[in-house]
């Protein structure tokens, strides 16, 4: 097996985006890694920062040490329709994804607003569970 000569500094923050991917679990966005590297004090937080994020989760996805499937873009949409192998199995699938209206006798509508899309994983879990939406503004409001 072909050892490869890594400078310290980028090992260190290989290490850095492999323990935040631990801790947080999958999967993340590009943005989230950046985010928690720059609290850990690994990176800047400035645009040259955020490029070099990029690029290490470029690189390690290409060289395997990540999974493609660990790091999701939630500013692309992706249209497709369901499919099933039988009735049976569609059945099933729908009463997964069943939930009940709590709100729909409720005078108000509860939403939820988050500037950074990088943090609607973390809230959505929260907003799912008691059925209230989530909108992600990406920085503004209207």
């Amino acid at each position: 097996m072909t050892k490869i000569k890594v400078r310290p500094r980028t090992y260190g923050i290989i290490m850095a985006i492999m323990k935040v991917v631990e801790e947080y679990g999958t999967p993340l966005t590009v943005r989230q890694i950046y985010y928690a590297l720059t609290v850990m004090n690994v990176l800047p937080k400035n645009e040259n920062g955020y490029r070099q994020a990029v690029y290490y989760v470029t690189q390690m996805r290409q060289s395997g040490l990540i999974k493609y499937s660990w790091i999701v873009d939630n500013t692309r949409m992706m249209h497709i329709l369901q499919k099933y192998n039988s009735l049976e199995e569609g059945i099933n699938y729908f009463q997964l994804g069943y939930h009940r209206d709590y709100w729909i006798d409720q005078p108000r509508q509860v939403i939820i607003w988050c500037e950074k899309d990088a943090l609607a994983g973390f809230i959505g879990s929260i907003t799912r569970t008691y059925g209230v939406l989530l909108c992600v503004s990406r920085g503004y409001l209207a």
